[in-house]
C-alpha cells in the first residue's frame, strides 16, 4: 500500500498539465479522503472498508492507465489520478486502525513497529518507480501498481474482520477475533431486524 500510494504521488509530474494545479488537488483529495474516512469507518466493516477502497482505485488505475497514451486525455488523467488517490488514502487510513484492533495488547506496539518498517520499505522504493517511468512509459507503473492493488484484494479476503470486537488481550484471543467479530456481527443483525419489527408495528397502530 505504501509502494502503491508514494509511488502514484511521485508520478504525479508525468500526468501532465500544471505541476502546481495537480500537486493542490491532490492536498485536496487527501483532505476529503480523510473527511470520509472519519464518517465511513464509524459503520462499515474494516475489512469491507480496506477491500473495496482498493477495489475503486483498481478502477480508477484501469481507468488512468487507458488514458495515458494519448496527450489529449489529460484532464481525464488527473480527474482519475485524484479519484485513485481518495480512496487509496481512505484504505491506507483503514489499515492503522485495523492492525491496531488486531494485534494483541502484549505485542501490539511492536506489531505495528513491524509493520511500519515494511510500509516505509515500499516509500523507500517509490522513487525508483518515477524512474522507471522515466525510462519506459506512464502506463508501466501504473500498470505494476494496479497488479499490486489487486493482490492486496485477494490477500485481505483470509483477514478476519475487527469492527466493534473487544481489542483481544493475548495472541489467543487474537485468534479468536473472526469468530467474535462473527458474534458481533449476528447481534447487530438480530438488532437491525428488530428495530425494523417494531417500526412496522408502530406504523400498523397508527
Amino acid at each position: 500500500m505504501a509502494l502503491v500510494g508514494y509511488g502514484s504521488f511521485l508520478n504525479i509530474g508525468n500526468l501532465g498539465g500544471s505541476l502546481y494545479l495537480n500537486v493542490f488537488l491532490a492536498s485536496i483529495s487527501s483532505f476529503i479522503s480523510n473527511t470520509l474516512l472519519f464518517f465511513f469507518i464509524q459503520f462499515m466493516d474494516r475489512r469491507k472498508l480496506m477491500q473495496w477502497g482498493v477495489i475503486a482505485k483498481s478502477v480508477f488505475l484501469l481507468s488512468l492507465l487507458a488514458c495515458s497514451f494519448h496527450d489529449s486525455l489529460i484532464p481525464l488523467r488527473i480527474v482519475f489520478f485524484n479519484l485513485a488517490n481518495i480512496v487509496s488514502w481512505l484504505a491506507y487510513g483503514t489499515i492503522y486502525v485495523y492492525a491496531t484492533e488486531f494485534f494483541p495488547t502484549t505485542t501490539r506496539q511492536t506489531a505495528l513497529g513491524i509493520c511500519s518498517v515494511f510500509a516505509r520499505i515500499g516509500s523507500m522504493t517509490a522513487p525508483f518507480i518515477k524512474e522507471l517511468t522515466l525510462a519506459t512509459h506512464l502506463a508501466v507503473p501504473f500498470a505494476l501498481f494496479l497488479f499490486l492493488s489487486i493482490t492486496n484484494v485477494i490477500l485481505w479476503i483470509f483477514l478476519p474482520n475487527t469492527t466493534d470486537i473487544e481489542l483481544p488481550d493475548t495472541i489467543l484471543q487474537s485468534k479468536r477475533v473472526d469468530e467474535e467479530a462473527e458474534q458481533v456481527s449476528r447481534i447487530r443483525r438480530a438488532s437491525r431486524l428488530a428495530s425494523i419489527q417494531e417500526e412496522d408495528e408502530l406504523k400498523q397502530r397508527k
